[in-house]
């Protein structure tokens, strides 16, 4: 929707414009902008220059919004596919019990497992690719060592 401009009031739908909608404040708001006449008041030029700019603003406003379409109706389109992603993520993560698979031992009471991982890119084709990997081993009495394993990729 386009935004009107000060000599369009007559057609302004906004209710918060009705108390100057009326002939006499119309006219008077016309006077007041008009610069083709000899101004009535010190402040008659401040009012037409600030009333310009406004115009300036607002063509660009509309011509930004008529060239990129609506951006009400794209920042409703975006909040559904974000929702729709969202509803996605959610089932498919519903579907998986860990990120990380089962690690069995043969020891009674003692489990292991993986605790993380973290890939770090290389920063440049000199450097390689590391991906550490955290095992947690957990004993008979509760105690959990943590092992980190480094695997670096060969340039």
């Amino acid at each position: 929707m386009a935004i009107k401009k000060f000599n369009d009031l007559a057609n302004e739908t906004d209710s918060k414009f009705n108390n100057v909608k009326s002939t006499l404040k119309r006219t008077n708001i016309t006077e007041r902008f008009d610069d083709s006449t000899d101004n009535d008041n010190p402040y008659d030029d401040a009012l037409q220059y600030m009333n310009k700019k406004m115009d300036q603003c607002i063509d660009t406003i509309n011509a930004n919004n008529t060239a990129s379409g609506s951006l009400e109706a794209r920042v409703k389109d975006l909040t559904t596919a974000s929702g729709s992603f969202s509803t996605r993520v959610s089932s498919n993560d519903a579907k998986v019990s860990s990120p990380f698979p089962a690690i069995t031992t043969k020891q009674s009471k003692v489990s292991v497992s993986i605790q993380s991982i973290q890939h770090i890119p290389a920063v440049n084709d000199d450097s390689v690719d590391t991906l550490n990997i955290v095992i947690g081993l957990t004993n008979a009495k509760g105690l959990t060592t943590l092992k980190t394993f480094t695997l670096n990729a060969a340039s």
